[in-house]
């Protein structure tokens, strides 16, 4: 993976759109454009939507800004990778074709600077369970 290697997690993108929403857009806009300029690699760990659901030939519009800077972040060299969590399991081919470079749907090891990062989907720590919020 390229260097600098970014995380972010737990961003909850939500369908409502008000003020605080637009707030927090507007800061990963700017994570995100600090990341173009320095390169490198994104990994996204996770609940990056709050509810996601993808239709065949359907995606939300509501996140067509998101997908916009995304996909600017990939043309400029960025590598983005998705670890679903357990709000993003509702995913088809938009996101694992379309928007990622790589999409993780279990859990995964990966090297990095000669360390092992274990990335973890709530389903990876609870097997078998479908509905995580206890």
């Amino acid at each position: 993976m390229d260097l600098p290697i970014y995380f972010i997690s737990d961003i909850h993108l939500m369908l409502k759109r008000g003020e605080s929403e637009l707030k927090r857009q507007d800061i990963l806009f700017k994570f995100l454009n600090h990341v173009k300029k320095t390169g490198g690699t994104l990994i996204i760990n996770g609940d990056l939507f709050d509810f996601y659901f993808e239709y065949k030939d359907v995606i939300p519009k509501v996140f067509v800004p998101f997908y916009h800077e995304i996909l600017n972040l990939r043309s400029s060299g960025v590598k983005v990778h998705y670890v679903l969590g357990n709000h993003d399991f509702w995913v088809q081919d938009f996101i694992t074709e379309t928007l990622f470079d790589k999409t993780y749907f279990t859990d995964t090891t990966l090297k990095l600077m000669g360390k092992n990062f274990m990335l973890l989907t709530e389903m990876g720590i609870y097997p078998g369970i479908v509905d995580t919020d206890f």
